[in-house]
């Protein structure tokens, strides 16, 4: 195998889930339904899987969780898609350290963010990056999400130097900026090996019509079969039925918007998430980490009633 056809296998062209952390009624890690998501997502045609991300309440979970979370993954996955396991926003060593660590257990790739807690210099991001790529020794995927990490923003620049230089093999970016998405992929033309997701679900037809080669997305848990039809359609050029699966991507989008009180919009989005993959029947509670709140039995109820909605018109991802 070619190191070319190495990073094809370990960071794939397609739709890949960030995949949600279940948790059980008291808190802890529920493996069981852990291993019920991955069976769903790998069934529905997905080319990859993220556990750990920003969706993945990573920041709020323990370090010996995701650990845990991330060999479970593993594990059940059985290598039938690649996993490509999220560091949280830690400082540099503790982000080189868990990347490490990450690989030692077998992801085949690690997505990293900058740092938070400081506005960074330029320079202090490319050092960040290759201390991390440096202990990770697997592929690393920049996560360029300005509004996890305290504002900073890769940007093209950035972005385009660590691709030439073979420090960073690829880019979730979440940035909503789509005017930079489309100067980073002529930025990257003639990097050895760049791979490029938008993280952004309301528009991935888009990222897809002007050079990205897929998507990372939260709402793949919940509607997996409409992330691979997308896929499979513009891979054909029909880009009627790939707007039409975005159209359905869109709709399914309303599970973030259901109100939850007191709650900030990631603790009602991943809560709604959670939620709606229990009305599926993939997880068994929709549980929070703290400091997120508590089940929302009002949300939950009308998330389950979007579900059935939703389920009226295109198939959901039960299994």
């Amino acid at each position: 195998m070619t190191d070319v056809q190495a990073l094809e296998a370990a960071l794939p062209a397609g739709m890949l889930a960030a995949m949600v952390t279940p948790l059980d009624a008291e808190g802890g890690l529920d493996l069981d339904s852990l291993d019920a998501l991955v069976d769903a997502l790998v069934a529905a045609g997905l080319d990859g899987l993220v556990p750990l991300g920003s969706t993945a309440e990573n920041f709020d979970l323990g370090e010996g969780q995701r650990a845990t979370v991330l060999a479970r993954v593993l594990e059940r996955t059985a290598g039938r898609v690649p996993v490509i396991a999220g560091v949280p926003p830690l400082g540099t060593p503790a982000a080189a350290a868990e990347a490490r660590a990450y690989a030692a257990a077998g992801a085949d790739a690690v997505l990293v963010s900058a740092p938070g807690w400081s506005a960074w210099s330029p320079d202090e991001l490319r050092r960040h990056f290759e201390l991390v790529a440096e202990a990770a020794g697997v592929p690393l995927v920049a996560y360029e999400v300005p509004s996890r990490t305290g504002g900073n923003l890769l940007g093209v620049e950035l972005l385009s130097r660590l691709a030439a230089d073979g420090v960073v093999r690829g880019v979730k970016d979440s940035s909503g900026n789509l005017p930079a998405a489309r100067l980073l992929v002529d930025a990257t033309a003639s990097a050895p090996f760049f791979r490029k997701w938008t993280g952004v679900e309301e528009s991935i037809d888009g990222a897809l019509l002007g050079g990205f080669d897929g998507a990372v997305g939260g709402l793949a848990n919940f509607a997996p079969r409409d992330y691979a039809a997308l896929w499979a359609a513009a891979r054909a050029g029909d880009w009627k039925a790939a707007s039409a699966a975005q159209a359905r991507l869109v709709a399914a989008r309303a599970i973030y918007m259901v109100p939850r009180r007191d709650a900030s919009f990631t603790g009602q989005a991943v809560g709604a998430l959670k939620a709606a993959l229990v009305a599926q029947g993939v997880l068994a509670h929709a549980t929070m980490a703290p400091p997120m709140l508590a089940n929302d039995p009002e949300q939950e109820a009308a998330v389950a009633r979007l579900v059935a909605e939703l389920g009226r018109d295109r198939e959901v991802v039960a299994t």
